[in-house]
């Protein structure tokens, strides 16, 4: 099983899933609800059906019963049992939040076309503690305000003018952060993880 991280406490579990097997071994190992089966019917793209299933896994490894699973407006995971909860995934890994609070999640492969949007969503606050031209750098910073946005479900959020990463604690796997909206600032504590081939951040 190639579960690349498995963290957890009282309060949240989070897990990473590198896809490495194809969709027959996913097919296997789960007992799919009708609901699921659904939802897997419209995802006609493999990789995209891989990470449906890969995500569905995650949820058993959790011991969550899948029919208490179901999105809402935004297109975010809700949990009826009232407990939080946040999936991404990303060329190939899948992570999966499981959390007493409001949560958000973020994975992304470090790629250099994301050089190609740094102006899009990187503001001055954020430049202070970064690289420019580090992709490991911008793809943290994304992952940050991506968990974020996932955490406030606030549509339209601006990702370069509300959303700032503040301090970045290398060290520690910690980031500062606050979202700006209309001159409410709510700030928060991130943690992350920086490995080889991917960046995830909560």
């Amino acid at each position: 099983m190639p579960l690349q991280y498995s963290s957890n406490d009282s309060s949240y579990t989070h897990l990473v899933w590198h896809c490495s097997e194809d969709v027959n071994f996913f097919r296997s190992k789960l007992n799919l609800t009708h609901y699921e089966l659904d939802i897997l019917e419209k995802r006609k793209n493999s990789k995209k059906a891989l990470e449906f299933l890969c995500s569905r896994l995650l949820l058993r490894l959790c011991k969550l019963d899948p029919n208490d699973l179901y999105y809402n407006e935004f297109g975010a995971p809700i949990l009826k049992s009232g407990k939080f909860i946040s999936i991404s995934h990303c060329q190939n890994y899948v992570t999966l939040l499981l959390s007493n609070q409001s949560c958000g999640v973020d994975i992304e492969t470090k790629r250099k076309q994301i050089l190609n949007i740094k102006h899009k969503f990187l503001n001055q606050t954020d430049i202070n503690n970064i690289s420019v031209e580090n992709i490991s750098d911008i793809t943290l910073i994304w992952t940050l305000k991506e968990a974020i946005y996932k955490l406030c479900q606030f549509p339209g959020i601006d990702f370069k003018n509300q959303i700032f990463v503040s301090t970045l604690d290398i060290k520690n796997n910690l980031a500062n952060a606050y979202v700006d909206i209309d001159g409410s600032i709510t700030n928060l504590i991130c943690k992350f993880q920086i490995n080889k081939e991917y960046i995830c951040s909560t």
